[in-house]
Parts: C-alpha cells; structure tokens; sequence
C-alpha cells in the first residue's frame, strides 16, 4: 500500500505520540511505500526557534523516506483542489500528492481534507 504522511502525524511522532508510533514501525514502513510532500519538509523545517541539532533530526528523518517532490500533475490538481475546497495551500499540497501517488492520506486533520473524495484518509486518533 502506498502511504503519504501529513506534517502533523511526524510531528506527533517526533514528540512521541503512541498513536501514531504504529505506523512509524520498522514491520509498517518496510512492507509499504511510505512518502512525504515536499511541502511537509518545508513546514518542519521552517519554524523560527529551530535549531541545527533539531534541524539535522529532522532531515535524517526524512531521509528515510520517499519524498515527492513537485510536478505539473501535483500541481495542476492543486490547483483543480484550491478551486473545490478552501483549504491552505500547504493542505491542498499534501492532497495532491496523496491523489497523484495514489496513496492513504495519514493525518488527523480530518475537517481539512473531508470533502474531497478522490483520497482515502486515516485519522490515526480515531
């Protein structure tokens, strides 16, 4: 199965959060393509009061994954989102590319992305 994580659901797993840890599972992540938006490096890499130690922990975390970077199809479904939904453009980004890899949208932002039905979404909290 392919799997695209929200920003959310690694930030949860970075502080620890056991409801998310199931899918951060060596067993989870070996036996699935796990991929991460580039819009999600961008937001965790991008709070002000980072530092290099947290910045280097998070890159080598994100290393171990597939990153899906911007192209012509993600962003003209960006665009096709952005007129349906109002949702942020980093939501709509992340949406995309879970539509593009045809991949399980892992988030607990439900209310974000609950109206668009071309992705399947997992709350993790649920």
């Amino acid at each position: 199965m392919n799997y695209l994580y929200d920003t959310n659901i690694i930030i949860y797993f970075l502080k620890g959060e056991p409801a998310v840890s199931n899918y951060f599972e060596e067993n989870f992540i070996k036996s699935n393509n796990i991929f991460i938006a580039s819009i999600t490096r961008i937001e965790l890499l991008s709070f002000p009061d980072i530092d290099s130690k947290e910045e280097n922990k998070i890159n080598n975390f994100l290393n171990e994954f597939n990153i899906i970077y911007l192209s012509k199809e993600i962003e003209d479904e960006v665009i096709k989102i952005k007129r349906q939904l109002n949702i942020r453009l980093p939501d709509s980004i992340i949406l995309a590319t879970a539509k593009n890899t045809s991949s399980i949208l892992i988030t607990r932002n439900i209310n974000d992305y609950k109206s668009y039905k071309f992705v399947q979404i997992i709350n993790p909290f649920d």
